[in-house]
């Protein structure tokens, strides 16, 4: 198994143009033109070495298939966390729309919201991260 990389190693990578980092890993979109095409596509993915331990997140659709290549480490300490990965200039106006913020102690990589009863989300973005949420 291969180490991972960071968000801005894979961001500044060549041949990754049709790949975005977000949510936490990198996801693209794969237009097939059919949905039986996207099935072959989808079965080519999943036959490809390697992706045993850290398998995509797939997604087919009418006439594409998005993909998405992410790590996930477990523990969470509430009863419901949402992570709403965006894109890095967009971040700081999610933040102001609202919720109450706990932490902002990783801006601009990302900031803690939560809501009165106390369940958190994140707001993120890759800057500034090694790509796992971490500056």
């Amino acid at each position: 198994m291969t180490e991972p990389i960071t968000a801005r190693q894979f961001h500044f990578s060549s041949g990754v143009e049709d790949w975005r980092v977000a949510d936490g890993g990198a996801c693209a979109y794969f237009p097939t033109g059919s949905f039986a095409a996207g099935a072959r596509f989808v079965q080519a993915v999943a036959e490809l070495p390697g992706l045993d331990d850290h398998a995509p997140d797939v997604d087919l659709r009418l006439d594409g298939v998005f993909v998405r290549l992410f790590t996930t480490a477990p523990a969470q300490r509430n009863r419901i966390h949402l992570d709403i990965w965006v894109p890095h200039d967009q971040a700081e106006a999610r933040v102001a729309a609202g919720g109450r913020v706990v932490s902002d102690a990783m801006a601009p990589s990302g900031w803690v919201l939560a809501d009165p009863v106390g369940n958190e989300a994140c707001v993120a973005t890759w800057i500034g991260t090694d790509g796992r949420g971490h500056p």
